[in-house]
């Protein structure tokens, strides 16, 4: 499904976004081995979990964050800022 969406990379982040017409947002947060190990990985995906709580993102889009390696590291705000940014691009950046 997500094949079809928009992949932007911003930062310490990738969001892949599609449009849809479900009228809310779902987001799904993938963390590979490469990231760390399982207590890095599961703390990166609370910090992704409440940045996106934070950031103000399209209500009809469903969103998969890819956080990179430099997530593990990067300040709370500016990791909120880059989800915002790469949520809200149209182009394609891979």
């Amino acid at each position: 499904m997500m094949r079809a969406g928009v992949r932007t990379k911003s930062g310490p982040v990738t969001v892949i976004r599609l449009v849809t017409d479900q009228g809310r947002t779902r987001v799904g947060v993938v963390t590979g081995r490469r990231l760390g190990n399982a207590v890095t990985r599961n703390r990166v995906k609370r910090r992704i979990r409440a940045a996106v709580a934070q950031a103000s993102l399209d209500s009809s889009s469903d969103y998969v964050i890819v956080p990179t390696p430099q997530a593990t590291t990067t300040p709370f705000t500016e990791l909120v800022e880059a989800i915002e940014r790469a949520g809200r691009s149209e182009e394609r950046h891979t």
